[in-house]
């Protein structure tokens, strides 16, 4: 069915919640537009199903509350999906309160644009207290700030939406996990800063040949609440994307056509970690002014986490290396799903 299903995961949102609801409320949608909000109870402990039927109350757009034990943000997107009514999808977190017209946007993008498979919006922070000096550097970590220079079909090299808002077609998804896909990667579970999923889905979808579409334009506000602002989460974030980059690197020598030697470095699993090993011991030499002073706000402190914590997951990686590189060179996902997403357009004409 045609239309926009909104899916916020929930982990305890009762008192997040609230404000993400009155966004939606308020959503200015032409009435041919069909949608509906499902909220996924994510092994919640408090009273977010409740709430959110109460909140919601009477308003004409239905609101639909599913629960998913198995606690992870990928899981509680993925029941979301499986339990949507429409073919596009959003996905709005707990803490993004997304503009008025946010709904009619996804319809019209993905709508619009056949090879389209995911967009997204440009996301604003909202402290709940002082904005750290440092955070501007960063704020790309956080799902906030442009995605891209100009609205539109994001270039190869930037081949990456945020997860926060995003909006997908659900039937090429569907279709690429219904060829024997499984992503490798997951996102956040509970305090579990586990991240990448978003990147790998992004990467997946370039690699498939479709195409993916930014709106500067699109707007949400992503809600910072003082517990992320520090010095120490952010830190967290860099270990979480250094893990995930022995997976999204296999990816992207695809995605961005990587020939000969360039390709070589990163396929082959001992010239991939002699790399990473030696970007650590430049990393290590460049912090060493600041090794034992205060290294709040370093960029380059936070490359040298990155690079590390990359290293280490290659360390940890040998046994799924090969297994990775076969499947994306050789996997039936790869053809599977293009057949059928091919047929599903034959249908349509």
């Amino acid at each position: 069915m045609t239309g926009v299903s909104v899916i916020i995961c929930c982990y305890n949102s009762s008192k997040r919640l609230p404000k993400t609801l009155d966004h939606m409320k308020v959503q200015e949608v032409p009435s041919h537009i069909k949608w509906e909000v499902i909220v996924v109870d994510n092994a919640s402990t408090d009273n977010t199903a409740s709430l959110a039927k109460e909140y919601w109350g009477n308003h004409p757009v239905p609101l639909r509350v599913i629960t998913e034990p198995k606690a992870g943000l990928s899981n509680a997107r993925t029941a979301g999906i499986n339990n949507s009514k429409y073919d596009y999808v959003t996905l709005v977190d707990d803490d993004n309160w997304v503009e008025n017209r946010w709904v009619e946007k996804i319809f019209r993008i993905l709508d619009s644009h056949q090879d389209v498979a995911l967009c997204g919006g440009r996301g604003i922070g909202v402290f709940e207290t002082e904005r750290p000096w440092w955070f501007d550097n960063f704020e790309n970590s956080y799902a906030i700030g442009p995605q891209n220079d100009v609205t539109g079909i994001l270039p190869v090299e930037r081949s990456f939406l945020y997860g926060a808002g995003i909006g997908i077609k659900k039937e090429i998804l569907q279709n690429l996990l219904a060829s024997g896909y499984a992503f490798w990667l997951s996102d956040r579970s509970g305090s579990n800063l586990s991240s990448g999923g978003d990147y790998e889905l992004s990467l997946v979808m370039s690699l498939l040949g479709y195409k993916l579409y930014y709106d500067n334009d699109m707007t949400f506000y992503h809600y910072m609440p003082a517990g992320r602002l520090t010095w120490d989460y952010m830190i967290k974030l860099a270990k979480g994307f250094g893990r995930s980059s022995a997976v999204l690197q296999q990816y992207q020598v695809d995605v961005y056509q990587k020939k000969g030697m360039e390709r070589l470095k990163f396929r082959n699993y001992f010239l991939s970690l002699l790399m990473s090993g030696y970007r650590v011991i430049k990393a290590t030499f460049i912090i060493l002014p600041i090794l034992f002073s205060d290294k709040t706000g370093s960029v380059k402190y936070y490359k040298f986490i990155y690079n590390l914590n990359s290293l280490r997951s290659k360390f940890s990686f040998y046994a799924q290396h090969k297994k990775l590189v076969n499947d994306l060179e050789n996997g039936r996902w790869k053809t599977a799903s293009a057949r059928l997403n091919r047929e599903k357009q034959k249908q349509i004409a």
